[in-house]
């Protein structure tokens, strides 16, 4: 189907789009989201423009006054999340019939839409079924990824049932051990291992995890030993610039309050001096002739030879 008809389909039936760069599959620029429409002739002039770009679906908006949801079903990467629909089948939780694209690497994404809005999430289904919600987007057919196109089927969208909504935006509980911390952390040791990492961390990218991504940063630099402060201050001068795009100061500070009130593990579980028994020196057995010249000393005082010897009184 040429790509200017499905474009027309696609804003049809209620999505926003916006453009990828041709082959890829990640925003091209910050604020992306700014710039998606379901004005088909202004997407239709920006897409004119370069015809080989691949295209997104914001997630984020769906119509007037709703929002999508994107079901991500993973079939890579040792990932089978078609085996976790089925659980989910048996257990009662059905996925009804929606509008559904197949993607290059054999999984498949399914859209629908809601009243409230969700947010992104990694195996927040199951594992190998993540979701796209707020500031997400998926991939939209009459794109291509090394000349395999994404596929798509004419159903409507969806309404989501309520169990997805329940898990896309259910709370998560503080663990009692998140923000205790293990005692015999060397602060300097730490800091260094801590610091380290994060200036090789991989960034995270807006609508691909990367509020997980960043959850995930933020734990691993706990695990390092440093506190929730400097935490903080680590992510956001050695890593938050390369994010695309970078958090805000306030959204960043909350990742990091989030670590370490929603870890499973207390501060500096990876420390080694948290895993390992202090090394004692032993202590050294003097001689007779050592000991002898621990507590005496010879002198020589106006020509004459003498003995002194130290005593301690205190």
């Amino acid at each position: 189907m040429d790509k200017i008809e499905t474009v027309k389909k696609l804003i049809g039936k209620g999505f926003h789009l916006g453009l990828l760069p041709e082959n890829k599959k990640f925003p091209p620029e910050k604020g992306w989201q700014s710039k998606t429409t379901n004005d088909f002739n202004k997407f239709q002039e920006k897409l004119l423009i370069n015809p080989r770009q691949n295209l997104l679906i914001d997630t984020g908006k769906f119509k007037e006054k709703l929002y999508l949801i994107m079901i991500d079903i993973d079939n890579k990467g040792g990932k089978n999340g078609y085996d976790t629909i089925l659980k989910l089948e048996l257990e009662g939780k059905i996925l009804p019939p929606t509008y559904c694209q197949k993607t290059p690497t054999g999984g498949e994404h399914r859209y629908y839409w809601s009243t409230v809005p969700v947010r992104n999430g990694v195996s927040n289904i199951g594992d190998g079924v993540d979701t796209r919600g707020m500031d997400g987007y998926g991939v939209a057919a009459g794109s291509s990824i090394n000349g395999i196109p994404y596929t798509h089927n004419d159903h409507d969208v969806a309404m989501a049932p309520d169990w997805v909504l329940e898990m896309c935006n259910k709370k998560e509980e503080s663990h009692p051990l998140a923000n205790q911390e293990l005692p015999n952390i060397n602060k300097d040791r730490a800091y260094a291992r801590a610091k380290e990492y994060i200036l090789n961390a991989e960034p995270a990218i807006e609508g691909q995890g990367g509020d997980q991504k960043t959850f995930l940063t933020a734990i691993r630099l706990k695990d390092f030993g440093v506190n929730e402060q400097t935490c903080y201050e680590l992510m956001s001068e050695f890593w938050n610039d390369r994010c695309l795009p970078p958090w805000s100061e306030n959204d960043l500070k909350q990742k990091a309050r989030n670590a370490y009130s929603y870890g499973n593990e207390p501060i500096g579980v990876n420390a080694p001096e948290t895993q390992f028994d202090k090394i004692e020196e032993p202590q050294k057995t003097l001689s007779p002739i050592e000991q002898m010249n621990k507590e005496y000393a010879y002198i020589w005082v106006k020509g004459k030879d003498a003995i002194l010897r130290t005593v301690n009184n205190g």
